[in-house]
């Protein structure tokens, strides 16, 4: 038969009651059996219950305190997630390099375009000429003249450094601009 005994552990808002075997001491009791409930009267408390014995109950709870290697399984998780949203970033950020790149040279091209028109042969020359001295191939360019207005199209595939790996295929990207003649 059991009895309960209350020990003198009384820290930090909690205190625990001690089972032991009857005839017991408080100390023999800590030191033998049964292990230890937090006291359901503590408002703080939350009831955890050993039932080991000797060596094997102080090890437990040396183990449930020591929070010691917690931070090398929460890097562990979050390590993946952190460098795929890094090399995002990554990708995202040269996209938008390559964009600028694209709106800049057919602003330059139909700027260029626009000021031979109307005549629309020597406009469309001009502007596949300066989008060949910004990078871009004739294959790339699409220049349209519509009642003296010359637009230009280029488009180029968007480099992938990470992203290659998540998807078959790299965006699309396009830069378009128009003007007027003269």
């Amino acid at each position: 038969m059991l009895r309960w005994i209350e020990s003198k552990r009384e820290n930090m808002g909690k205190c625990f009651t001690i089972s032991a075997e009857a005839g017991h001491s408080i100390e023999e009791a800590e030191n033998c059996y049964d292990g230890f409930l937090e006291c359901p009267k503590c408002p703080y408390s939350n009831v955890i219950e050993f039932k080991v014995k000797g060596d094997d109950q102080k090890r437990i709870k040396k183990l449930l305190k020591n929070q010691k290697g917690a931070v090398i399984i929460e890097m562990a998780v979050m390590m993946p997630l952190i460098i795929i949203l890094l090399a995002l970033f990554v990708d995202v950020g040269f996209w938008l390099w390559q964009a600028n790149k694209l709106q800049t040279a057919s602003n330059a091209s139909s700027q260029a375009g626009a000021y031979y028109l109307p005549n629309e042969a020597e406009a469309e020359q001009r502007a596949y000429y300066i989008a060949q001295r910004n990078g871009y191939e004739s294959e790339s360019v699409i220049i349209d003249i519509e009642n003296n207005i010359i637009t230009v199209t280029i488009y180029e595939a968007g480099y992938s450094f990470f992203s290659g790996m998540l998807t078959d295929s790299p965006p699309l990207l396009k830069g378009e601009a128009s003007y007027s003649g003269q």
